[in-house]
This record gives C-alpha cells, structure tokens and sequence, in this order.
C-alpha cells in the first residue's frame, strides 16, 4: 500500500450493521468532503489533544509554530498527490488514494459479514448487525428504545443515521426496515446477495461525488486543478485565526491557560 494510503485517513468506510458502503473520510471519508482523506482531518489547537499535534508541528524545537511549519504537512499531501509533478493535482488524482484501498476495505467487510464463509452476505447476514446491536439496546426487550436506552447510541455507524433517521422512533421494525433498504440499494444484480465488487461500485460512486465536491470547493479559478495555493488555503485561514496576536507565529500567547499547560507538558 502506497504512503499516501497509510497517511489519508478513510479510505471504503462499510459501516456494517445496516448501512452501506461509504467511502471515507473519517466518519465515512470523513466528516466533510474530503476531511481526512486529503490532510485536512483533524483539528489544530481544540482541546489538549489538539494542542500536542499543533506542538509537534513545531519542527525546529523554537516553542512556536511558523506559518511554514504549519502548512508543511498539508504541502507534503499535496505533494504526494501530485503524482506527475506538475505542481497541481486534478481529480483523477485525487481519486487514487481511494480506489487504493476501495478492493481491500470490500473484502474485509465482506470477511466480517459473511457468517457462513461462502464469499458473499446475504440479506439476512447483511441485518444481522444492527438486529444485535438493537437487542443490546432493548434492555426490556420490548421493541423500541426509550429515552434512557437511546443514551449513548452511535448514530450513523448501525444504519440509524444523523438527521432523518434520529427524528424517528427508534424501533426494530425500523432498524430492519432501514438495512433492507440498504441491502436492495446495494444488491446492483437483484440476487439477494452482495459480493465484493458491488460494495465497490458502491464506494466508487460515493467516490467520484467526493470528489466532484472537494473540485467544486477548492478549485476557486476552476481550470478544473487544484493548485497547491489552493490546496492549502483553509489551512492558511486557521492559522490566521489561531495566531491571535499576528506575530506570525502560534505558541502559548495565543493559547489559553490550559492550553498552555497542555503545550507545556510532555507526551
């Protein structure tokens, strides 16, 4: 596998339990078009967890980071993506990273699925995730979950989906109804099961909407490339928003007493 593929995060994201085959970001490729898959998942300075990784962009170990240092992650995915070096990459490069891990994330959800090992999941198999994790749930086993037992769900990871889906009453009937939808959705060839090549057509065409998508929002002068000014243009906004005393640099003066005890800590 590539370096690119190990450093993007998501690549196929196949939720199991009654939903479908997303490809990533992450949540799903992410949560935004492109999120992590293209560098720019993650967070600089939120919380303490954030504030080590903005610390460790400190390359030359002055106690602050640079505009330069704070861009060069981003610019080395850049670069990585570039793959004929012409200084700016266009969608079919940006797609590669995905259909690199789109084959292999197919299998392995296949692999997980599969309960009898014949190669393929069927309907029943396909339902059986979200069935359990509901039953998990019920805790009086009566078919619906009451406040109390929604506490703490995971959302769109079973199939119970952020937005529409958590308007509903959650109940086993729906849950079913939902991976069923799912299942036909995917089950391109109408034969009641799914094999490895239809979770990918799946993922690829979550794909190419992702890309459509980070073209449209990146590519400002749209010649149909994204160039590395472009690239790296939301990161340079946050690092004009984290560098609240414009000297050009982010170190403790810009951060807040806990934050700053958090960069004065060791990892």
């Amino acid at each position: 596998m590539s370096k690119i593929a190990k450093v993007l995060a998501a690549g196929l994201v196949l939720a199991s339990a009654g939903v479908a085959a997303d490809a990533a970001t992450g949540g799903g490729h992410g949560k935004s078009e492109g999120g992590g898959f293209w560098g720019w998942g993650g967070s600089h300075g939120k919380g303490h967890g954030g504030t080590q990784r903005l610390k460790r962009l400190d390359a030359d170990k002055d106690g602050f980071v640079s505009k330069d240092e704070f861009l060069s992650r981003r610019k080395e995915v850049f670069a990585d993506l570039d793959k004929d070096k012409n200084g700016s990459i266009d969608p079919a490069e940006l797609r590669a990273p995905m259909d690199e891990r789109d084959d292999i994330r197919s299998k392995r959800m296949i692999k997980r699925l599969d309960a009898n090992g014949d190669g393929k999941v069927t309907k029943d198999e396909f339902v059986a995730g979200p069935k359990a994790r509901f039953g998990e749930r019920d805790l009086n086993s009566d078919g619906k979950l009451s406040d109390d037992e929604r506490h703490g769900r995971r959302g769109g990871m079973w199939g119970w989906g952020k937005g529409g889906e958590r308007r509903k009453e959650q109940t086993l009937d729906n849950v079913i109804a939902s991976a069923d939808a799912k299942f036909k959705e995917l089950d391109t060839d109408g034969n009641g099961s799914l094999d490895a090549a239809e979770l990918g057509t799946a993922a690829g065409l979550r794909a190419d909407n992702m890309v459509k998508r980070m073209m449209h929002r990146v590519d400002k002068n749209n010649d149909g490339r994204i160039s590395v000014d472009e690239f790296v243009a939301k990161a340079e906004k946050r690092f004009s928003s984290l560098d609240l005393d414009n000297d050009g640099k982010i170190g403790p003066p810009d951060l807040s007493p806990s934050e700053q005890k958090a960069w004065g800590s060791k990892e």
